[in-house]
């Protein structure tokens, strides 16, 4: 019996029970009538893999609906008896609970529609961009639900919604849920109709971090694989050729932009596409196919922000193709005709680099200016400062440079670009300690490029700061252990310390690394700091080893000549001679031909003196510019020992005139004329030999400070031409000069004073001339 609103308060009166029945009962005729429809529109479609039969039409001939009903009876019967009992049972479940009202949650449960009505809710929440109550609506009719179809379709709305309203960063625990989430999905219902677009969000989370953009490139390339078909196909796919282009995979990107222009050429998407194919074909080399692309999306859309990147990938090809006039052209066309701004930072940059490999280096830094001063809060500024650093100092403006580089520090302090253009320019400037700290800074900053760190251990090595050079020595080992920089790093450190006095710990190092590099390029460059010590140290068996082993696995002939260096260095002629018989000086250094040759000459003297002086004229004619003051004078003895009288003379005639231009060189000219004059004083050719002698006495005029030869004491030469002056018969010269040298300190002043008294008596006994 139903009770009265008195007694109960919030109670329906039984009309409205008996109208709410009512309505419940009309209900499920609708449903039933809804049921029917759809039974029939399912028995009218063809199945699946067959190919669709004809429309029927309806009853064409007497006694076919009959013959429809008879056929389809057992599924019409049993559709409406599922009909009849869900009516019943609506009816029976609200006879039985007139005293409360079943809340819509309780419908919801009772015809198992709480999970589709909140799908319904949920959708209606993402279209406005309400993804916290997409996820509030869903969440517990989720877990409610039986598994199934429904049940999945709700979750990847859900984790639509997650995706779109995540605002994390990777490592985050937020991040990694989701990623659990999505790849659960994934491997639990690939084939579902939104399966492409998970592992799309699981891409571009991927893309979020830094350090796994491959694994969101191995993810696209499974989209496209598997999943040909599926809404928002050209914007996935068109942001995988985006990051293949940024992974420098221009085969990727090329794949998927075809795809994107193949099967959705109407799509928003398509002019991207376009683009980026044109970049993956510039990448690949095909420039023309490249170009043609570009001119296409300029042609079509010569005002948006793709036009003007299209020009300025036309100039980027000239450029590269070192066209700079026609790069030139391109950008001064997009400025004058675009109405764009778009990307306009970056054409007055790459304007500026053309017109500098032009040589037009003042309108270069004009635009350069209107650049930092049009866009001063660009991308492209920091760079620009750079450039115009540099345009300034080809200008010949190096103060002027320098104030620009350091302006560009003050406004951007942490970039790496700009803290290394002013290493570079305070390096040029003279200033290694400078330079070295722009360098840290740099590197500090990000630079990301070991040789900045490389640079700036050898400008403190300059400067004299060996422990800052260890300490950047040791950072670059550190942060970018086995790279090339590294590695050359590893034992020029080791020569710091052998400098520093460390000759155990040295060694040790480089020992270590000779192992260590075995392999690798640096090897070669271990060798030769090894050898270098080793030879300063004077251990030659070490020396003959180690050259032999560069000789071995070295490629360039400089490299085979400073290994018989090294070996004319330690007597190991047989080993030098083995090296040279191969060598091609042409394709050495000069300086390094000319003491092979010379040094080579020199030791053979000893074995054979013909071929010894063969090789050491090579050297003094074939490289002139290479000659040492030492050289000349041991060339000079051996012309002088080897009775080449004529070459000898020619050589102390060539050092005079030099001399006279050269004060450095006067000590050279007495050495070379006293020895030739005491050669020619033993073949008792006086007169020649007193031309040699007054030769160096006139290089040193100075009575009060005479210049003295490296060898030679200028008294020496005062007291042979008196010597020889005597055997001629000059009595009253060679007093004179006998005189002068008795009244020094030199060994033989008082032979000198002995043979003044003794040319006296001559004058005497001779009488007046």
């Amino acid at each position: 019996a139903a009770t009265s609103p008195s007694e109960k308060e919030g109670l329906l009166s039984q009309d409205d029970l008996d109208a709410l029945i009512e309505k419940s009962k009309s209900r499920d005729r609708d449903r039933q009538k809804a049921k029917q429809r759809a039974l029939d529109e399912a028995l009218s479609k063809p199945k699946k893999g067959t190919a669709p039969p004809k429309r029927p039409h309806r009853f064409p001939r007497p006694g076919m609906a009959v013959h429809y009903i008879r056929r389809e009876f057992p599924r019409i019967a049993t559709t409406l008896a599922a009909g009849l009992l869900a009516g019943v049972g609506t009816f029976t479940f609200l006879y039985s609970h007139q005293e409360t009202i079943p809340t819509i949650h309780t419908f919801s449960i009772i015809s198992g529609t709480e999970l589709l009505i909140a799908i319904r809710e949920a959708e209606v929440h993402l279209k406005r961009n309400e993804y916290g109550a997409v996820i509030k609506v869903l969440t517990g009719p989720i877990e409610r639900a039986k598994p199934g179809r429904q049940r999945t379709d709700a979750e990847y709305l859900l984790l639509e919604a997650r995706y779109r309203a995540f605002n994390g960063a990777p490592g985050t625990a937020e991040y990694s849920q989701l990623q659990t989430a999505l790849e659960r999905i994934i491997d639990r219902s690939s084939s579902h109709a939104k399966a492409h677009l998970a592992l799309y969000w699981q891409a571009k989370l991927y893309e979020l971090d830094d350090f796994l953009p491959y694994r969101a490139k191995d993810i696209y390339a499974e989209i496209f694989k598997f999943y040909k078909t599926g809404v928002g196909l050209d914007r996935i796919m068109t942001d995988a050729s985006n990051l293949a282009l940024r992974l420098r995979n221009p085969t990727q990107t090329a794949s998927y932009s075809r795809f994107v222009l193949q099967e959705f050429p109407n799509s928003s998407f398509a002019i991207q596409a376009k683009m980026n194919l044109g970049n993956a074909y510039a990448m690949a080399g095909s420039e023309t196919d490249a170009r043609t692309r570009y001119v296409e999306i300029a042609e079509i859309q010569p005002n948006t922000a793709l036009g003007a990147q299209a020009f300025l990938q036309l100039a980027r090809l000239a450029f590269n193709n070192n066209t700079y006039d026609l790069a030139i052209h391109h950008l001064r066309a997009r400025l004058d005709t675009s109405t764009s701004t778009d990307n306009n930072d970056q054409v007055y940059l790459l304007l500026a680099q053309s017109l500098r490999n032009e040589n037009r280096l003042e309108e270069a830094k004009n635009v350069l200016s209107d650049l930092i001063n049009f866009f001063p809060t660009s991308d492209a500024t920091a760079e620009a400062y750079v450039e115009l650093s540099q345009v300034q100092d080809e200008l010949g403006g190096r103060e002027e440079a320098l104030q620009t580089a350091r302006q560009a520090a003050l406004h951007f302090p942490r970039n790496p670009l700009v803290l290394k253009n002013k290493g570079e320019l305070l390096a040029l400037d003279g200033n290694p300690l400078g330079a070295a700290q722009a360098l840290v800074e740099a590197d500090q900053a990000g630079s990301k490029d070991p040789a900045v760190l490389l640079d700036a251990a050898r400008y403190f090595n300059a400067a004299g700061l060996r422990d800052n050079a260890r300490q950047t020595y040791a950072t670059l080992e550190r942060k970018y252990a086995g790279s090339p920089e590294a590695l050359t790093g590893a034992y020029e450190s080791a020569k710091v310390a052998y400098g520093m006095g460390e000759v155990k710990r040295a060694v040790e190092r480089l020992e270590e690394l000779r192992i260590a590099t075995t392999g690798y390029p640096q090897h070669l460059p271990t060798l030769k700091v090894m050898n270098e010590i080793y030879q300063d140290l004077n251990i030659d068996e070490r020396v003959l080893e180690l050259s032999r082993e560069i000789f071995a696995i070295a490629e360039e002939p400089q490299d085979h000549a400073n290994a018989a260096l090294a070996f004319l260095d330690i007597d190991a002629l047989d080993d030098a001679r083995k090296v040279m018989d191969d060598l091609d000086l042409s394709r050495v250094r000069n300086g390094t031909a000319y003491k092979l040759l010379m040094g080579l000459g020199i030791k053979t003297l000893q074995i054979n003196p013909p071929i010894g002086l063969q090789l050491m004229e090579e050297a003094y004619f074939g490289y002139p510019g290479s000659r040492t003051r030492e050289d000349d004078q041991r060339l000079l003895e051996t012309y002088l020992v080897s009775d080449r009288y004529a070459a000898a003379r020619r050589m102390v005639m060539e050092l005079r005139t030099q001399a006279s231009n050269a004060p450095e060189d006067v000590p050279y000219l007495i050495d070379a004329a006293v020895a030739w004059g005491d050669r020619l004083y033993r073949r008792r050719d006086y007169r020649t030999a007193a031309e040699a002698y007054a030769m160096a006495i006139e290089a040193s005029p100075n009575p009060i400070l005479p210049i003295s030869g490296k060898k030679s004491d200028i008294r020496w030469a005062k007291f042979q031409r008196a010597n020889a002056l005597f055997q001629l018969g000059r009595i009253d010269e060679s007093l004179r000069l006998y005189d002068e040298v008795a009244r020094t300190n030199a060994p033989w002043a008082g032979d000198a004073g002995t043979k003044a008294q003794f040319a006296r008596l001559e004058q005497r006994r001779r009488g007046p001339v």
